[in-house]
């Protein structure tokens, strides 16, 4: 998925800058640079939290087992 953000960033950097000006460029390179890093990140972050939200689930079952087992 990240080889075709990237593909699809360099075809719309390509298509979409010719004839602007420089700063325009630059300013439209940085906002699709910004767009394509939030996404990384949430990419990132999405399975680091469910990872955190199935041990929090875990930890609470092995408590309530231990709790089962401490009062037999």
């Amino acid at each position: 998925m990240t080889r075709y953000c990237i593909l699809l960033l360099a075809a719309l950097i390509l298509t979409g800058c010719s004839g602007d000006d420089e700063e325009q460029q630059s300013g439209a390179i940085d906002q699709l640079t910004d767009k394509v890093a939030q996404k990384a990140v949430q990419n990132i972050r999405e399975p680091i939290e469910r990872a955190k939200q199935a041990q929090a689930i875990q930890e609470a079952h092995t408590k309530a087992i231990n709790e089962a087992v401490e009062n037999m």
